[in-house]
């Protein structure tokens, strides 16, 4: 099952194990690292603490999101980087395949090939063999509409680090999100991507006007047994326009959104038993990650790339166009991961005084809100809140039914 991978930092080493699991290890684990071992055989290296200065960041992103095109075939009211028509300037595919070269010699760890919808790009496929064969966790994020048997038939697909996420947030015949998109039409996909033995995920935005049908959308995944995620709906993009905002999720939806969160999750964490490395497994690592360094992870040990060559800490931040550190067309990205993330990497835990009065932020909780681009957006400032009132109170109930669950108390 898959492969060992790492990179070495200034504490000692990142390691990425095939059954996906992620640890921080000391130098003198060096000779150790091959192929076939495991997380036990090295346990004894495993760093508990490391010394981390304001501007803590790995040597290389464990995910990069990279925009083939902001080309769509659809404008979901959600879309946070308003995705429809291309951008100006969009990269080439020799600019992409160089950007992968360059991220293959830094040692990045995975990327999420994305959009727009990155499957309209005219060299897709090319450009997803070119990932794969330079050995990345590979995850493509699409709506998963232009899928064909004859598109599927030209990807890696018994490339076994390779994931197709598709998006599914509507159980009827029209989708509140996405307009003219059917349960079926989606469904009928990704048993086709199931039917080649590629791996396949389903991602939902959860939001006021499709909650109610959500449930079934699950149900379906636990029966086919593929891995079911949510995400909020957040007035960011083209969700921040007009009657879009409408669609955030209200306090009345706090149960129904938790609790198919808590039965989510569970069911996952059954399903990653049998999956090796992906890169849902990857981010959930990047929150152990800023919960013991207390820094948000944008910059540190993600970023995004947009069609054009601007990069970013992360997808919020290319969402707001805040913190930009600069463009593929000026420096290469190894450069600018180095060099140019400066502002973002200033901001720690402790410069958000505000979370010290709530309660969310002490005891069992774990909030990631202390997120300079959503402080910026809502509050008008980087070190507030990035959290609106329904999104606390889903936290909050979301970790009380998980200890229920877990007989924590």
């Amino acid at each position: 099952m898959g492969r060992l991978r790492y990179n070495r930092e200034s504490f000692g080493y990142t390691v990425s194990f095939p059954d996906g699991r992620m640890g921080l290890y000391a130098h003198e684990v060096a000779s150790l690292l091959v192929d076939g071992v495991s997380h036990e055989d090295i346990a004894r290296y495993r760093l508990e603490t490391i010394h981390i200065d304001t501007d803590f960041h790995l040597n290389a992103p464990l995910i990069v999101w990279i925009e083939l095109t902001r080309k769509c075939n659809l404008r979901c009211r959600h879309c946070y980087v308003g995705a429809g028509e291309p951008m100006e300037g969009e990269l080439s595919t020799e600019e992409l395949c160089l950007l992968l070269e360059d991220l293959k010699g830094m040692k990045a760890l995975s990327l999420v090939i994305t959009g727009g919808e990155p499957t309209l790009h005219k060299d897709f496929a090319h450009i997803l063999r070119y990932a794969c064969e330079l050995g990345f966790v590979v995850s493509i994020a699409t709506n998963g509409l232009p899928l064909t048997q004859e598109g599927l038939d030209q990807l890696p697909g018994t490339y076994e680090d390779l994931r197709v996420n598709v998006s599914l947030d509507g159980a009827g015949q029209y989708n509140p999100l996405r307009g003219e998109v059917s349960f079926k039409q989606i469904t009928d996909k990704l048993l086709l991507l199931k039917d080649n033995g590629i791996l396949t995920a389903v991602m939902a935005a959860l939001s006021s006007r499709n909650i109610d049908g959500m449930r079934k959308i699950f149900e379906w995944c636990v029966e086919h047994e593929i891995v079911f995620r949510t995400g909020l709906f957040s007035p960011l993009g083209r969700g921040g326009e007009g009657e879009n905002r409408g669609f955030t999720l209200n306090p009345g939806d706090v149960e129904k959104a938790s609790s198919l969160w808590l039965d989510e999750t569970l069911f996952e964490m059954e399903m990653n038993k049998s999956i090796g490395a992906c890169v849902a497994k990857i981010f959930d690592y990047t929150f152990e990650l800023d919960y013991s360094t207390k820094r948000c992870k944008g910059g540190r040990s993600l970023a995004y790339v947009c069609a054009n060559g601007d990069v970013y800490p992360c997808s919020i931040c290319a969402a707001t166009s805040t913190f930009k550190a600069g463009n593929l067309r000026e420096k290469k990205f190894s450069e600018i991961w180095q060099d140019s993330f400066h502002e973002i990497r200033g901001f720690t835990w402790g410069d958000f005084k505000d979370c010290d009065r709530c309660e969310l932020s002490r005891g069992s909780y774990f909030c990631t809100n202390r997120c300079p681009p959503l402080g910026l957006r809502y509050r008008g400032s980087p070190s507030a809140c990035g959290a609106l009132p329904v999104h606390k109170m889903i936290l909050k109930k979301r970790t009380e039914l998980l200890h229920q669950a877990l007989g924590v108390s």
